[in-house]
Order: C-alpha cells, then sequence, then structure tokens
C-alpha cells in the first residue's frame, strides 16, 4: 500500500508538471505577436487540455487519500482475509510450564499417590482443579474435617435428609474419597489430587454388615488355616471349560 501510494504521488507530480510546463509555454508564446496564429490556437487547445488534466489529477489524489484513511497516516482498520472476512490475530503462545518441583511440598510428599500418579507435573501447567467440580455419592460426608471445609462443597449437594442425617462412622468413607480428590492445600497434612477444585457431595444410606458378622478367616500369610474352596473352584472351573 505504501508503494502504491508513493507512485500515485510521482505521477501526479509528473502531471502537474506537465501542465505547469504548457500553461506557461502558453503564456510566453501568446505574447510573441510574431508568433503564427496556427500555432497560437493549437497551444491553446493544448493549454484548454492539461488544465482539465492538472484539475482531474487532483480530484483522484483527493479520492486515493480518502480511501487511504486521509493519507500520511497508517490505517487502524483490521485486517481482512481474501473475500473480505475479518482475521483472526494468532494468540500468543503459553508461558513455560513452572517447575513442577516448586509444587512437592510436605503436603505432596506426605500423600504418596500424588507422586504415584505426577500430579506436580499438571500443577506445574496450571491443572489444580480450579473452576472444576468433582461428584461424590457416598455414605456421608464430615465438612469439619482438617482436609475439607464448607467452603469445597458445591451448591446443591445433599449431605442429610428429614430421615438420614449420617453419623460419625458414616461419613467416614465419603470424608476420605472427598479429600483424596480435592483436599484443601493449606501447608498442613496432606492435599488433594486437585486441591483447587469442589465436591458435589450427594449422601445415602448404605447398609451396614450385621452386629453378629464374623469375618472368615483366612489363615496366616502363607495361607494355612483358611478354609477349603477347593469344590467351589472346581465348580466354576467345570463350568466354564
Amino acid at each position: 500500500m505504501q508503494e502504491m501510494y508513493q507512485n500515485h504521488l510521482k505521477s501526479v507530480s509528473a502531471v502537474a508538471n506537465i501542465c505547469s510546463a504548457a500553461m506557461a509555454l502558453s503564456d510566453y508564446t501568446s505574447q510573441d505577436k510574431n508568433y503564427s496564429e496556427t500555432s497560437y490556437n493549437l497551444i491553446k487547445r493544448i493549454r484548454n487540455k492539461t488544465n482539465i488534466l492538472f484539475f482531474l489529477s487532483i480530484f483522484i489524489s483527493l479520492v486515493f487519500l480518502y480511501s487511504c484513511g486521509g493519507g500520511g497516516g497508517s490505517s487502524s482498520s483490521s485486517p481482512t482475509a481474501q473475500g473480505g472476512g475479518t482475521v483472526t490475530p494468532t494468540p500468543p503462545p503459553p508461558p513455560p510450564p513452572t517447575d513442577s518441583s516448586s509444587f512437592e511440598t510436605s503436603e505432596y510428599q506426605n500423600q504418596y499417590g500424588l507422586g504415584l500418579i505426577n500430579s506436580s507435573a499438571a500443577y506445574a501447567r496450571g491443572a489444580t482443579g480450579q473452576g472444576m467440580i468433582i461428584g461424590v455419592t457416598d455414605s456421608g460426608l464430615d465438612i469439619t474435617h482438617k482436609e475439607f471445609s464448607f467452603s469445597k462443597v458445591a451448591p446443591g449437594s445433599d449431605l442429610s435428609y428429614s430421615n438420614y442425617t449420617p453419623n460419625t462412622d458414616q461419613k467416614r468413607h465419603g470424608t476420605i474419597v472427598s479429600s483424596i480428590a480435592a483436599g484443601i492445600k493449606d501447608g498442613d497434612g496432606t492435599h488433594g489430587v486437585a486441591y483447587d477444585a469442589k465436591i458435589f457431595f450427594v449422601a445415602i444410606q448404605l447398609s451396614a454388615p450385621d452386629p453378629d458378622y464374623d469375618p472368615i478367616d483366612l489363615g496366616d500369610d502363607t495361607g494355612a488355616g483358611a478354609p477349603d474352596y477347593s469344590g467351589i473352584d472346581n465348580f466354576f472351573d467345570q463350568l466354564f471349560d
């Protein structure tokens, strides 16, 4: 665009110089009484035509400058693609990830599972659960636990009902699950995998074992003293043969 603008100015300047020279020549020759009438009329016609070209070049220049945004200054309009569509600017590249070791605090080390799944690498890239909601359905949730709080509970959660209010024992498992998923990161104890996420919790009443329930003795670490299940095993082996 800048090159085309400069070339146009050169063309206009050339036309203006020709017009000026022609008008000067016409003035000069019109004063020469010895010049023939034919030559004088020819130059007069040239002068009339150059006047028209002069004013036409000025008009074209004004139109060109207006289309360029006034000339002299750069246009601030958005770049357009072929076909008239606006070109979407390319977003800047994301910043390099933070050093993952900075997230491997004492809280991180206290929960060995975080290291097993390499959570610090995700944290270094900004994946801390911010803005996320994790759904948990369990027998209860203790919002007074040190690794949890009411601020971590998403709106709409159901922690109890008119016919079911979880007791301390019923809250244990759900609290452990929620804390592993999104436990608070506060510099004490441990923290959850997605420590910035919230928990949408729905408490459900689960059946409890009979008070007289006696787990089967599976014997010691070597299996000695365990019940004989060979008959059951043989049954299923035969079933799938």
